[in-house]
């Protein structure tokens, strides 16, 4: 498994549209065409592919928010893995290379919302060390994570 995570550009966005959760996990997630006209027109958002070589397997939504509330910060607002490659180990490792990204870029602390009967994107989130801040934001659970500063990369 080779996982790696590209820029949604004009070579690619037809593939992130085709990507798809499973029917019952559509309640969890906002399609990735409305994470896209997101990020169009709230520039602070990057949507990128997660890729297993060639094969876009899933698509994430990040960036640094600044809304004037308790987590401004750097979030991860949309991490969905198409049904056909759930299960075999691409959520964990992309959510890995992600952070690793987040935290050489300097940033300490990195917040993640999810619909709170999602317990897969729970288990994912907690087993990558975020913790539950007890807070709820439009409906979904918000959970962060501090970079240990003593850690090495």
């Amino acid at each position: 498994m080779d996982v790696q995570l590209r820029p949604i550009n004009r070579a690619n966005w037809q593939t992130a549209l085709d990507l798809k959760v499973h029917p019952n996990q559509e309640k969890y997630v906002a399609s990735n065409l409305y994470s896209l006209a997101q990020a169009y027109g709230e520039s602070e958002w990057v949507c990128r592919g997660i890729y297993d070589g060639d094969t876009m397997v899933g698509f994430i939504m990040d960036g640094l928010s600044e809304e004037g509330d308790d987590f401004d910060g750097y979030w991860i607002c949309r991490f969905m893995l198409a049904h056909e490659h759930q299960n075999k180990g691409y959520g964990r490792a992309a959510m890995n290379t992600l952070l690793s990204d987040v935290r050489s870029q300097g940033h300490k602390t990195v917040f993640i919302s999810f619909v709170p009967d999602n317990l897969a994107a729970k288990q994912l989130y907690t087993q990558v060390g975020f913790v539950d801040t007890g807070a709820m934001d439009d409906g979904e659970a918000v959970y962060r994570l501090d970079f240990n500063p003593d850690s090495v990369n």
